[in-house]
């Protein structure tokens, strides 16, 4: 059995979500996993129902995440941390 113990940072983990579902990604990801691109079109175009308390959690992940890319668009750098919003 192995096991290791490595961490992403911030930086890290902002870098392994970059484009997470974009264009290159998708693309990239239905040539390994052909349907991929099909499957997340159809699932992407009716909405989940989310819980008023899940809106209540994560309204403010999607503020700081809006924050974060609305700085990356003026050059300026934000390190975004899930960390900050665990409970």
């Amino acid at each position: 059995m192995l096991f290791l113990d490595m961490r992403f940072d911030d930086e890290e983990m902002a870098a392994l979500y970059a484009d997470y579902r974009g264009e290159a990604y998708t693309r990239e990801r239905d040539r390994f996993e052909p349907g991929y691109a099909a499957r997340i079109l159809r699932s992407c175009s009716r909405e989940a129902p989310i819980s008023a308390k899940s809106r209540r959690y994560l309204e403010p992940i999607r503020r700081e995440a809006a924050r974060a890319r609305l700085g990356r668009r003026h050059g300026r750098q934000h390190a975004f941390s899930l960390a900050r919003h665990a409970t």
